[in-house]
């Protein structure tokens, strides 16, 4: 490993440029250029509307991506080499840069807590707006009932993402019950 020098952090520079490297092929795939205007923008569906111009494209060529002759021409711009490759860090990073005074933001992935929390909180809500038209007038005092019974929690707040789809198939028993249904 003579040819790898360790940086600050524990990475070497090659991992370092190599991250670099790959922020910047993600926001190249995440570019869109209006075919109207020129505007550049990240993170558009491809069938959406330009926000400076407001052109809508048709379905048979989508408003999405560009060229790579096109991403060639913006990097000879910029830094004067066509490929990443062949550019140090300082110019990988000035590329980076010019990303992000275009627009484009990295968004950091979230956790597996995050996605179980926001699960749970959806589940909660459709509990809520469904439950008054399954349990009529008294919904709120039947689950807390049921939640009191079944978990010893008084609140669907408190319950889990398992407990709370006990809630939601105990409402499902209890629509198909009103429905004349047998369970």
């Amino acid at each position: 490993m003579a040819g790898l020098r360790v940086i600050a952090g524990g990475k070497s520079r090659e991992s370092r440029r190599k991250k670099i490297i790959a922020a910047i092929m993600i926001g190249f795939g995440k570019m869109t250029r209006c075919r109207e205007c020129g505007e550049v923008f990240f993170d558009r569906e491809p069938e959406e509307r330009c926000p400076r111009c407001w052109f809508v494209s048709d379905r048979e060529i989508p408003l999405h991506g560009i060229a790579e002759f096109e991403r060639r021409r913006m990097l000879k711009d910029w830094v004067g080499k066509a490929f990443l490759r062949e550019m140090d860090e300082g110019e990988l990073l000035f590329v980076l840069e010019r990303l992000r005074e275009m627009g484009y933001r990295r968004v950091k992935k979230g956790t597996l807590r995050e996605a179980v929390e926001d699960s749970r909180r959806g589940m909660v809500a459709r509990i809520r707006a469904e439950a008054p038209a399954i349990l009529g007038e008294n919904w709120e005092s039947r689950l807390r009932g049921f939640c009191r019974k079944a978990f010893g929690k008084e609140a669907l707040e408190w319950l889990s993402l398992p407990e709370l789809r006990r809630v939601w198939g105990f409402l499902r028993g209890a629509n198909k019950s009103a429905k004349g249904v047998r369970v």
